[in-house]
C-alpha cells in the first residue's frame, strides 16, 4: 500500500519516530516523485510518495 503525501521526507521521518522501521529509504524517481517505504512494526510494508511537480 502506498499513500500520496505532500512531503515524503517529513512523512518518512514521522513514521520512523513513531515506531516504523526503514524498509526502503527516500529515493527520487524522475517524472514520478519522491518515494520511501517503512515497516509498521507488524511486518506490513507501507509506502509514501510525494508526486513530482510538473516540469521537475
Amino acid at each position: 500500500m502506498t499513500f500520496d503525501v505532500t512531503d515524503c521526507d517529513q512523512s518518512y521521518a514521522w513514521a520512523l519516530a513513531n515506531g516504523g522501521a526503514e524498509a526502503l529509504p527516500q529515493q527520487d524517481y524522475p517524472g514520478i516523485g519522491r518515494c520511501a517505504y517503512v515497516e509498521d512494526g507488524q511486518g506490513n510494508i507501507v509506502g509514501m510518495i510525494a508526486s513530482a511537480v510538473e516540469g521537475n
